[in-house]
C-alpha cells in the first residue's frame, strides 16, 4: 500500500469542513434560528457598529468576539460574519432590550445589553463607548 499526500489533504478537508458543518449547526438550533423567526433582518441599517462583540443565548449558543452589532433608529442589529450560511441577521426593535447596563470586566470595563425576545434572553457584551449609543435610542425606543 503506498502513501498518497492528496488523499490524506483531501479527507483532512472533509473533516475539518463536516466538523465546522456539525458544529454551526448544533449552534444554531440553540436560540439563533429560533430568533430569526421573528426577527430577521432584510437589511443592515446605518448607524454606529460595533466588531467583534460577544454575545450569549444558552451555553452552546455563545458567540464570543464573533458578532457585529450596529445600533440604529429600528433597532439593534446583529450579524455573524463568521458564521453567515447558518445565522440569517437579527433586527431587535428597542421594546426588546431588557437592560443596558455598565459593568466592570477582569480587564476593562464594558457595556452589558441584555435583549429579551421570543423566550429567549440574549446577552450582549459591548465595548464600554457603546453605553451612551445604545441608553440614547432605548430612551427614543420606550
Amino acid at each position: 500500500m503506498s502513501y498518497d499526500p492528496f488523499q490524506t489533504q483531501v479527507s483532512i478537508a472533509v473533516l475539518a469542513v463536516g466538523l465546522y458543518v456539525v458544529i454551526v449547526s448544533a449552534m444554531s438550533c440553540c436560540g439563533w434560528r429560533q430568533l430569526a423567526r421573528n426577527y430577521s433582518a432584510e437589511l443592515k441599517p446605518s448607524g454606529p457598529t460595533f466588531r467583534n462583540v460577544s454575545g450569549w443565548i444558552t451555553l452552546l449558543g455563545s458567540y464570543r468576539h464573533a458578532l457585529t452589532v450596529v445600533s440604529s433608529l429600528t433597532g439593534v442589529y446583529v450579524e455573524t460574519p463568521w458564521f453567515v450560511f447558518f445565522h440569517r441577521p437579527l433586527l431587535f426593535p428597542w421594546r426588546c432590550v431588557s437592560a443596558i447596563d455598565r459593568r466592570a470586566g477582569i480587564l476593562t470595563p464594558y457595556t452589558g445589553v441584555t435583549i429579551s425576545a421570543g423566550g429567549h434572553r440574549f446577552r450582549l457584551r459591548l465595548p464600554e463607548r457603546a453605553a451612551a449609543e445604545f441608553l440614547s435610542h432605548a430612551a427614543l425606543g420606550s
